[in-house]
């Protein structure tokens, strides 16, 4: 018998032991007296989001995950990978997504030496829907991906066979958006970017704690996102800059004064947490507008009793208006002239380009009710390519909305040349008011009917090998088509998600 054949009869066998041993997560061995360790450490690396996929039962968000599988212990064994478990912090102990093999079948299995490392990717897919589909499918609302977006996550692994949780040694806040230039935004995204979250701090004034509220501006944001925000991106600006300069206040080294000023203060530090609990339920998506438009009304008058009040107890302890003082009231006439000019009812600029345009070719563009017209060689030049720019009106629609919520701005591109029409999906096309939704289309748009998936591949180095060289005795050559088309093909060497 060749090598050859007795090399891939191993293999075989090798397979076939290691599909019926399950994974553990400590797992104690006595052979001869001698104690032999099994244990699975779990480490988590990225949750990053992907891209948005339009299935029948409904918009999904696709996340990219990767986690570290290693074995601890001082015993080698034959494992399959386990089911993975996304834990929310904020709901304690609650599994959010979890996954297995699909379809059921026995999953692959991989060998795991003492201190050898794994590493495993796969794609969480989370429903990323507007309430009517909700009340409409029975599914639990808190699960949607604005809940997923933005928080504090952590894995564990539950070996059925053993018992127990083996949790991640770390945890990691999730990216809810990516630097793709293609990066297209969902409806949770802009909603979980809105100034909900604050910290509050506190100062300690013989013996008594001052508790205020602290907005931190994301910095991070790409502009295409941060574009779309609109009059939400600006009032953050405003915001973070009004907690800033009472946080520099009331942390003055004279303690009677931070007493005093924080009687002053505390009607618009109230204010700032009443605004950020209504983008909370703006993201619960249980808003009450006619309690933002109060607060807003109310901004002016509360405004200037805090400002009086700090001014005057200023000019008691210090003689004079200290420059933290100041700085409160130039914020706050910037912020209350902001308000005075209604931004969120300013209208939304859409723009882009549409390339592969054919010559002659008349392209319409709708859009909240408004369409326009546009040819290659508007410009000035035949490049075959299409800049368009127009402004749509951020009047609410129908009864339900309002100018504070984002609104939908999905496009209908109709030409007089081609049969399709291009239909951008509503989630991924919000934009709040004042702000400018960016689009970029090209002939691949005109032809795709359904957005199409794409498989993870996961990370099972030694079969990857062990195969790889199978092929390569037998002679196979792949040349660089069937390369790229492995590289985006269905199949997989250990678990996760086709």
């Amino acid at each position: 018998m060749s090598w050859q054949k007795i090399f891939c009869i191993v293999c075989i066998g090798l397979l076939f032991f290691s599909m019926i041993l399950p994974i553990t997560h400590s797992i104690e061995i006595d052979t001869r007296g001698n104690r032999k360790k099994i244990e699975l450490t779990l480490n988590l690396e990225k949750i990053e989001y992907s891209r948005c996929v339009k299935e029948k039962d409904g918009v999904y968000a696709i996340y990219d995950l990767t986690y570290t599988m290693e074995n601890s212990g001082n015993q080698f064994f034959m494992a399959i990978a386990p089911p993975i478990y996304v834990v929310n912090h904020e709901y304690p102990y609650q599994v959010f997504y979890h996954w297995f093999e699909e379809p059921p079948g026995p999953r692959k299995a991989f060998l795991m030496y003492p201190g050898w490392k794994r590493t495993f990717n796969h794609e969480i897919k989370i429903l990323s829907n507007e309430k009517e589909y909700y009340s409409t499918h029975g599914h639990d609302f808190c699960f949607d991906e604005r809940f997923f977006a933005r928080s504090i996550i952590m894995l564990g692994a539950y070996p059925k066979a053993f018992g127990g949780w083996s949790w991640c040694s770390n945890s990691i806040v999730v990216k809810y958006w990516n630097n793709n230039p293609c990066y297209e935004p969902t409806l949770s995204h802009l909603l979980v970017s809105t100034p909900w979250r604050y910290q509050l701090r506190n100062v300690t004034t013989d013996g008594n704690c001052i508790e205020y509220p602290f907005v931190i501006k994301n910095d991070d944001l790409p502009e295409i996102l941060t574009q779309r925000l609109g009059w939400v991106q600006e009032f953050t600006v405003y915001l973070s800059r009004l907690t800033k300069d009472i946080h520099f206040i009331l942390n003055n080294e004279s303690k009677c004064f931070v007493e005093d000023v924080n009687n002053s203060l505390h009607s618009m530090t109230r204010w700032v947490i009443n605004v950020c609990d209504w983008f909370n339920s703006l993201v619960e998506d249980s808003e009450n507008i006619s309690i933002i438009e109060k607060l807003f009304r109310d901004y002016e008058n509360i405004a200037n009793i805090s400002i009086s009040g700090a001014t005057n107890i200023s000019m008691f302890h210090f003689g004079k208006i200290i420059p933290e003082i100041w700085e409160l009231v130039n914020d706050t006439n910037d912020l209350n002239n902001w308000i005075k000019n209604k931004s969120w009812e300013q209208p939304i600029t859409i723009k882009g380009v549409i390339k592969n345009v054919r010559r002659g070719e008349t392209i319409s563009i709708s859009c909240r009710g408004k369409t326009v017209t546009f040819k290659d060689e508007d410009d000035g030049s035949r490049d075959h390519v299409i800049h368009y720019e127009f402004m749509v009106s951020s009047e609410p629609v129908n009864d339900k909305d309002s100018y504070f919520n984002p609104h939908n701005c999905a496009l209908i591109i109709k030409s007089d040349r081609r049969i399709k029409n291009i239909i951008t999906n509503g989630i991924i096309s919000r934009c709040f008011s004042n702000g400018t939704y960016t689009d970029f289309f090209s002939t691949r748009d005109w032809k795709l009917n359904n957005i199409p998936k794409s498989s993870t591949a996961n990370g099972n180095n030694l079969l990857q090998f062990i195969i790889k060289t199978i092929f390569l005795i037998g002679g196979a050559k792949n040349d660089e088509k069937n390369s790229e088309c492995n590289n985006n093909s269905d199949v997989f060497i250990t678990c996760g998600k086709r």
